[in-house]
């Protein structure tokens, strides 16, 4: 037996205050009561919300940039086709082709498939610019030789409306 202030005190018994016993939950304090358990489901729960939104956003971004990946392969495979015909092959004018999901898939081997079913939309202005100044379409000098710009516009599925814009100068040399 244990005394305090000269009066013996039992062992099983706690005492909060001189001459007081503790009683209910505190006194068992050792398990995890159910108000305990629903928090700590609540904070958890909210964090898993928070991630998987967090996953879906970053799943609808890399899709949406392999979307505009494939424009910018299509803008330069066009300026490089342009260049291979060299400057004088090449006719001024505006050409535009359809592309379906096909070829956006890598399918075709990098051959163009003209569909009516268009995924993507690829127009391609070649004009006659000064060969000193690549702004200005009219008026140029005979000296330096002018040369073809060639601005290729390629744009996704009218959902998503985005759209990659090249520009390249081929100058007869």
């Amino acid at each position: 037996m244990l005394a305090h202030r000269g009066a013996p005190i039992s062992r099983p018994g706690l005492i909060s205050r001189p001459g007081r016993k503790l009683t209910g939950l505190s006194r068992d304090a050792s398990g995890i009561t159910l108000i305990e358990v629903l928090i700590a489901s609540a904070v958890v729960g909210i964090a898993a919300i928070g991630l998987a939104l967090m996953f879906a956003h970053g799943q609808a971004f890399i899709a949406g940039e392999g979307d505009n990946r494939v424009a910018v392969y299509l803008a330069q495979q066009k300026i490089e086709l342009s260049r291979a015909q060299g400057f004088t092959a090449l006719t001024v004018g505006t050409t535009t082709e359809l592309f379906n999901s096909a070829l956006c898939s890598g399918t075709c081997g990098g051959v163009a498939i003209v569909a009516s079913n268009a995924f993507y939309t690829r127009t391609t202005v070649v004009d006659l610019v000064c060969g000193d100044d690549y702004t200005t379409t009219t008026g140029c000098p005979s000296s330096p030789p002018q040369a073809k710009r060639i601005t290729v516009t390629v744009q996704s599925a009218p959902k998503e409306a985005r759209q990659v814009i090249l520009t390249a100068v081929l100058a007869n040399r």
